[in-house]
């Protein structure tokens, strides 16, 4: 490492780095930066309103709702009205969206495995409760 590149530096340049290789993926699946989250939030379930994931995400539901229209036009999710309060939207999965599924799972955990296969289990661990450690310095 160069004597001039700082942990902060650093630390950019993986999160960079990890960011243009899920770019690549998630193009191959049609989809675009920030739309697989939201895929993942609904298969876990289904049928959410943009408030349950906007607070998933950590966005505002001005974002989620921008996020859900381009998702919708590009056929991956559709929205339909509660049928219990007319005035609430949920989001639901497609057929395009459940067909890419399987595939998308297996990718992601592919990505994961490869980026994380140098370390030791211990020293992911490390990696892990180091990481929850900046995470919660910057959420204060």
């Amino acid at each position: 490492m160069k004597e001039n590149m700082s942990l902060y530096k650093l630390l950019l340049e993986v999160c960079r780095a990890s960011f243009i290789k899920k770019r690549e993926i998630f193009s191959r699946f049609g989809l675009h930066r920030g739309k697989p989250p939201l895929l993942f939030i609904l298969f876990e379930r289904d049928g959410r309103t943009v408030g349950e994931i906007s607070k998933e995400m950590g966005l505002s539901p001005a974002t989620v709702s921008k996020m859900i229209q381009r998702m919708e036009l590009s056929g991956f999710i559709h929205k339909r009205q509660d049928k219990s309060d007319m005035r609430v939207f949920r989001i639901y999965l497609t057929a395009k969206s459940r067909e890419i599924r399987v595939e998308l799972e297996r990718t992601m955990l592919d990505v994961e495995r490869q980026t994380f296969s140098t370390f030791s289990v211990e020293k992911r661990d490390l990696l892990e409760r180091l990481l929850m450690k900046l995470k919660e310095r910057l959420s204060k």
